[in-house]
């Protein structure tokens, strides 16, 4: 009997260290350099308010963390089709470096859950703040305005996505994609314009031949003329 009383005594030790460890074990976590994170419990589903850096850090059991980059991360808007100024639909691929504002993550993941979250809304939004800048261009200014254009739908993209305190550094269009029968048509112009250019450059040149064929056909008329005036004196000498 002292020796099963002794075994279990052991086992329920060791079920207890085993517990402790894993309990120490999981109120342990490491965020890495590019990453902050605001601590969440999952037994007592508590979020707290301060925003941890990256480094090892120990919680109560049952703590994890809700992470967001730390760094400016990239966020690809493809394939969005708007209608211009002229109601041409006009095809655009933007990229947009973000960051959440660190000093709202509490309030971010309250909104928005977690990055995952955060990231669809501003997708969302971004795709409409493309839309309502679209509509302020006409179809040829988005080449040759293109510069100014980017600089217009970054601003409209920060008054978009402001409420999501979100922090944005650049912007890039990557693609700007016009209906085919437009860029025909355009490419018909070029070609025109080019066509009118060599018309213009090759006309001196043209000119100059005229007046040197026509130089030629007097010269050879006064032959003939004065040909046959000598051949009319002949014949009246006779």
């Amino acid at each position: 009997m002292p020796k099963i009383g002794l075994k279990l005594m052991l086992v329920g030790i060791a079920l207890a260290l085993i517990t402790i460890v894993s309990l120490v074990l999981s109120s342990i976590s490491r965020l890495n350099t590019y990453q902050i994170a605001v601590p969440y419990n999952r037994l007592t589903k508590q979020l707290q308010r301060e925003v941890k850096s990256a480094g090892l850090h120990v919680g109560s059991p049952g703590f994890a963390f809700i992470t967001f980059p730390s760094v400016f991360t990239s966020m690809q808007l493809n394939e969005i089709s708007c209608l211009n100024q002229d109601g041409i639909s006009i095809d655009l691929d933007v990229t947009v470096q973000f960051q959440a504002d660190p000093k709202y993550l509490y309030d971010i993941i309250l909104q928005f859950k977690d990055f995952n979250g955060y990231k669809q809304i501003l997708d969302a939004s971004g795709r409409a703040a493309v839309h309502d800048a679209c509509a302020h261009f006409n179809t040829t200014a988005f080449q040759s305005m293109r510069g100014y254009f980017q600089v217009k739908l970054l601003e409209e993209m920060k008054k978009s996505l402001n409420p999501f305190y979100v922090i944005l550094r650049d912007l890039q269009i990557n693609r700007v994609r016009r209906p085919g029968d437009f860029e025909t048509a355009v490419k018909d112009k070029e070609a025109a314009k080019e066509n009118i250019k060599i018309a213009e450059n090759e006309r001196p040149k043209l000119l100059t031949q005229a007046r040197t064929e026509y130089q030629k056909a007097l010269k050879q008329a006064q032959i003939i003329n004065e040909r046959a005036e000598t051949d009319s004196n002949i014949i009246r000498n006779q």
